[in-house]
């Protein structure tokens, strides 16, 4: 990884991009400056980040219908890096965004059947407590598309927990979810 973003830094350099030349360029960006190049000109440029930030994905969906029972709240214990959504018995379960699926199974108790799709810029989304799921590891899933069942239990209400997480971190699903009419 490091010699991607050396590689990207060099590239960027040689072929004219920006690097930060004085402290107002590399705190402040679209700032004119001037250099000498090798051949004595001089060559006005503006500076710009060498990376862009990655840009949040313009169309999530929610992935059940179902009231919100427990929201977001990683200050508390026990902490909730999700939402756990009340629906009913065999409620289709549907992909956020299109993606890949990169785990499905039941190795970690505290998640039930659980489910990752990752998505572009380091997304991921995290399904669990299905019933089922008709994908498996390694499918493509297209936004919207059913990739499985809620549980069917004598429960009330069944519960299904969900999450999003970019690089790992996990992000409050109802701040980056379309707004839902209450």
């Amino acid at each position: 990884m490091a010699y991607i973003l050396l590689g990207v830094l060099l590239a960027s350099i040689l072929l004219g991009g920006c690097r930060p030349s004085s402290p107002v360029t590399f705190f402040q960006w679209d700032v004119r400056d001037t250099f000498t190049s090798r051949s004595g000109k001089e060559i006005e440029r503006i500076s710009r980040p060498m990376l862009s930030p990655p840009q949040p994905l313009s169309r999530f969906r929610w992935p059940v219908d179902g009231k919100i029972v427990k929201s977001f709240d990683l200050t508390r214990t026990p902490k909730n890096a999700g939402l756990d959504i009340a629906v009913t018995d065999s409620a289709p379960i549907r992909a956020i965004a299109s993606g890949r699926v990169v785990y499905q199974g039941k190795e970690l108790a505290s998640y039930g059947n659980l489910l990752l799709i990752e998505h572009r810029e380091e997304y991921v989304s995290v399904y669990s407590y299905a019933d089922r799921y008709v994908v498996k590891k390694g499918d493509s899933v297209e936004v919207g598309q059913i990739i499985g069942y809620c549980s069917s239990s004598r429960k009330e209400p069944n519960i299904f927990h969900f999450e999003i997480r970019q690089s790992s971190k996990p992000l409050n699903p109802e701040t980056v979810l379309p707004k839902r009419e209450k």
